[in-house]
């Protein structure tokens, strides 16, 4: 529909512009007229070709004017630059720069915003005539402004080669201003759709981008998730041979062996043993990770337990003859998974030998206090650096002791992260306190009645 509308506008004004008959002034107005809507009706939609557009205005402008050649400057990315040239000599200039500082009739356009008509352009001295001699066989010559709605200049269309003087100018100069307004909106109309296609553009490419980052952000997170599974499948195939090694182990520890022997035994155990809770803290902490946890609740004296680990870590700290203690009441019953609270124990007591001195003491606290159990390890060790009190829960966390100068190492590894977690699906919490003068305090607290808490509010652990 648009193409037979653009076909019939330009058959009218081709065949008013072709007429022999007497022209008049009202053959004029009627043809500036025709050349208006010629140009109204060229398409400038999104899918049209800008070349073609510009082209067809610049053969509308030449037939308007009767000359033999005629040119279309528009401003862009580049400066002003020739987009459109009819008659001949147009190939030679067509894409050329325009300097709008070079004395030329289109500088001077650009400049003063106003149209150039020249009778004889060789006989104006101040006027450089830049184009291709072979372009103006003649010598009358005229140069229009585009203007936008703001007054700036967007443009300048040029017709030379007239034979002889046009109605245009002897008449009325402003009668023509209609077409070039209508050449300005098709003009801003086709810089609007190069800069949509442009900004289209930008964004197809950043969503090429983004799927392919996202795409990669997905096989990373498959890669990660097989790796994943097969850590906690090796992790977990780990449990049976340590499992076997201290059930031998335990077996030989009844045989009648020799002290230093029966030593060497209880060490291998105790290693074995240590091991065996780091494997199975893995696995737990992957669980509550992924939130399939599920704790085993059941009532038992913690101060049992407690008298339990500390025996068995003994068999250790006796090396750098460090002291063990327990400082509580004789018998505490908790209500708690027993496991868990036993491993969170061996983390807490494994942490305070590493970072124990030579001779030191280790205090183990046990207390029931507002309605909940606390526990806590104190060691006289190099103590933690304030600013990581927080960072050593997370995992693998490397923190900066007070002595890292000594170095003793910093690490406090998955341990104190599982601890962390396990607290916290016992409904609890672990933190960490200066001791008095030096060390570390570690305290853990267990609400009561911990199965009517998870009863009441479902833990997202189990």
């Amino acid at each position: 529909m648009v193409k037979m509308r653009v076909a019939s506008e330009l058959k009218k004004f081709k065949n008013l512009a072709s007429r022999t008959a007497k022209k008049d002034e009202t053959w004029f107005w009627r043809l500036q007229v025709a050349a208006r809507d010629a140009i109204m009706s060229i398409d400038v939609s999104s899918g049209a070709s800008p070349v073609k557009t510009t082209t067809e205005i610049c053969d509308i402008f030449q037939t308007l004017l009767g000359g033999t050649t005629a040119s279309l400057i528009i401003y862009g990315e580049n400066g002003w630059r020739v987009e459109a040239a009819t008659g001949q000599g147009a190939a030679e200039i067509l894409g050329e720069i325009i300097d709008p500082n070079n004395g030329s009739v289109s500088s001077k356009v650009i400049k003063n915003k106003k149209p150039y008509y020249f009778s004889n352009i060789d006989s104006l001295r101040e006027i450089i005539r830049q184009n291709h001699p072979s372009r103006h066989s003649d010598n009358i010559f005229c140069s229009f402004p585009l203007l936008s709605f703001d007054g700036a200049v967007m443009g300048v269309v040029n017709v030379g080669g007239m034979k002889e003087t046009h109605p245009v100018f002897a008449v009325e100069k402003g009668s023509i201003d209609g077409a070039l307004s209508a050449v300005a909106a098709k003009i801003a109309k086709l810089k609007k759709n190069e800069q949509v296609k442009k900004l289209e553009s930008s964004v197809a490419l950043h969503e090429e981008r983004l799927e392919s980052i996202r795409k990669d952000l997905e096989d990373l997170k498959e890669s990660e998730t097989i790796k994943e599974r097969l850590l906690y499948m090796t992790i977990h195939d780990l449990k049976n041979p340590l499992s076997l090694v201290i059930s031998n182990l335990a077996y030989l520890e009844g045989m009648a062996l020799e002290k230093e022997a029966m030593g060497v035994l209880r060490l291998s155990r105790f290693g074995c043993e240590r091991l065996l809770d780091m494997i199975k803290a893995s696995l737990d902490s992957h669980k509550m990770g992924i939130g399939k946890f599920q704790l085993h609740v059941s009532c038992f004296d913690l101060a049992d337990t407690i008298r339990e680990v500390k025996k068995e870590f003994e068999v250790v700290s006796h090396f750098d003859d460090i002291t063990i203690e327990y400082s509580g009441p004789e018998n505490l019953s908790i209500e708690a998974d027993g496991g868990v609270i036993r491993r969170i124990l061996s983390n807490l007591l494994d942490n305070a030998l590493r970072h124990s001195p030579i001779g030191g003491r280790i205090t183990i606290g046990l207390k029931k206090t507002n309605g909940a159990t606390v526990f806590s390890v104190r060691d006289e060790g190099e103590g933690v650096a304030e600013e990581d009190r927080e960072r050593i829960f997370d995992a693998y966390e490397q923190a900066k002791s007070v002595m890292a100068s000594s170095g003793k190492d910093g690490s406090y590894g998955l341990g104190l992260a599982f601890c962390k977690m396990a607290a916290e699906a016992h409904r609890g919490s672990i933190r960490l306190k200066a001791g008095s003068g030096k060390g570390a305090v570690f305290v853990v607290t267990i609400p009561d009645g911990l199965s009517n808490i998870l009863q009441d509010a479902p833990s997202s652990f189990i």
